[in-house]
């Protein structure tokens, strides 16, 4: 190893799951303030692409806890609950690609026997893996969990958007 340099597993993995959440916060309160003109005065007709600067300006730090912790009580069942459904939805996926490839060859089996040498033998169960299966089911799992967790999102463009009290 060389000298200077930090050797703890656990260090990097905490990194590359941190640095996104303190990019995603600014961005987040940014795209809330923007899409609801808040924070600029209230103008007509909303902030415009250079609007950015003025849109975060006024916002304390009491606002951003609260902007993270809304994100972050919405984030997590949102992941929880993407990851539970995807799992469910692909296992679900491949019982019914069996299901109707077993069903195919019952259909088969109906064939007279002089006609069963002109049917030609089924193949193999299909393997259904790939990118279509995941496709289909990261659809299912994160419409359902956009559905579920929608009124914690209105919490968050409640607690991005509201102004500083005043005193």
């Amino acid at each position: 190893a060389r000298r200077g340099t930090v050797q703890s597993p656990a260090i990097s993995p905490t990194i590359s799951r941190k640095s996104p959440q303190v990019l995603r916060l600014p961005a987040e309160v940014l795209c809330k303030r923007l899409q609801t003109a808040s924070g600029a005065g209230g103008e007509e007709g909303g902030l415009g692409l250079g609007g950015w600067h003025r849109a975060l300006a006024d916002i304390d730090t009491e606002c951003w806890k609260a902007s993270w912790a809304a994100i972050l009580v919405r984030d997590v069942p949102f992941g929880g609950l993407q990851v539970a459904a995807y799992a469910e939805a692909k296992q679900r996926l491949q019982e019914a690609a069996l299901r109707l490839h077993e069903l195919g060859s019952d259909l088969g089996s109906g064939v007279s026997e002089l006609a069963a040498d002109a049917v030609a033998p089924l193949p193999p169960p299909p393997v259904v893996e790939g990118l279509p299966l995941d496709l289909l089911a990261g659809v299912f799992a994160g419409a359902l969990a956009a559905a579920l967790t929608t009124p914690l999102d209105v919490l968050v463009t409640h607690a991005t958007t509201q102004d500083a009290p005043a005193d």
